[in-house]
């Protein structure tokens, strides 16, 4: 087993240092424990997306069917610091597909490594992910509030006002918005609720099989060719709010009209996000209450 832990390190040392130089930091730290059950891998991560890869490699060092437990956490504790303008992060260093859109008011955020020509930064949502301008002086970490309604009708009439917005991959805010960051904003706004910036982290909430009931503020997500992998929208009572990729822009579409065509139909109710919302109170951001984020959902 030696040997292979070797060879496990060896190739976790090769994925940090290609990641590096792909993006100006990287950061794995990880030790490999032998147990009864299997093999632990302990250590940390600089973001939630390096979990699988790291545990991937593992597994392929050892021998077949050796069970790999996960005992990795996220890197925590960088310096906090205020947003001075509207700041778009970036997949990449270098720029690559937008991720998010960050306003003044959605600081601060967290410092996690500092490239060549941009910041590694984490929000309180918890996506990781790279900025090159706007970022302000150091300040105190944040505190999340609790949630400060257990009403979902704000909720709905928040989803509501971004109808018409266009929409387009990575935006969150009125200019542009795409399925998830409507349902992150509209949760900001009307329920002080921070939820996880995608679908497959919404969906990883906690999402049951089939349709919502047709009350308000459940998330709905579906599997459909005309939209993208687990669609997500807001369940009103007589509709569901969503920002159509086909349509290109933010509707509010009948129940018969949504569902229409869908292969698959999955729901996260309306009280796992207040759940959330009081799990994540007094914590700086998601990962800090112990939200588990970028596990991979089905297909």
């Amino acid at each position: 087993m030696n040997d292979a832990f070797r060879q496990a390190l060896s190739d976790i040392r090769g994925l940090e240092s290609r990641l590096a130089a792909r993006h100006g930091v990287c950061r794995l730290e990880v030790e490999l424990r032998a147990s009864a059950q299997g093999v632990r891998v302990h250590g940390t991560v600089l973001v939630d997306r390096l979990r699988q890869p790291v545990l991937d490699l593992v597994a392929a060092a050892l021998p077949a069917r050796t069970r790999v437990i996960d005992v990795l956490e996220v890197v925590q504790g960088g310096s906090w610091h205020a947003l001075e303008r509207v700041t778009p992060l970036h997949a990449a260093a270098s720029g690559g597909p937008r991720v998010t859109v960050l306003h003044p008011e959605d600081g601060p955020v967290e410092v996690l490594g500092q490239g060549p020509a941009a910041c590694l930064v984490r929000d309180r949502c918890g996506t990781a992910a790279w900025m090159s301008a706007g970022l302000g002086p150091k300040v105190e970490a944040p505190c999340l509030p609790g949630p400060r309604t257990d009403d979902p009708l704000p909720f709905v009439d928040a989803a509501r006002r971004f109808v018409g917005t266009p929409y387009a991959l990575g935006g969150t805010d009125r200019e542009v918005i795409d399925c998830s960051g409507l349902v992150q904003r509209a949760a900001w706004s009307a329920l002080g609720v921070a939820v996880p910036r995608n679908t497959g982290d919404l969906w990883g909430l906690g999402a049951r099989p089939g349709r919502p009931p047709a009350t308000a503020g459940h998330l709905v997500f579906v599997w459909t060719h005309g939209e993208s992998l687990r669609h997500v929208g807001v369940v009103a009572p007589d509709a569901v709010v969503h920002a159509s990729l086909s349509r290109r822009v933010v509707v509010c579409d009948p129940h018969e009209r949504f569902y229409r065509g869908v292969a698959r139909v999955e729901h996260v109710p309306f009280e796992t996000l207040i759940a959330l919302g009081k799990q994540c109170a007094g914590h700086p951001n998601l990962l800090a209450a112990g939200v588990r984020l970028g596990q991979a959902p089905p297909a």
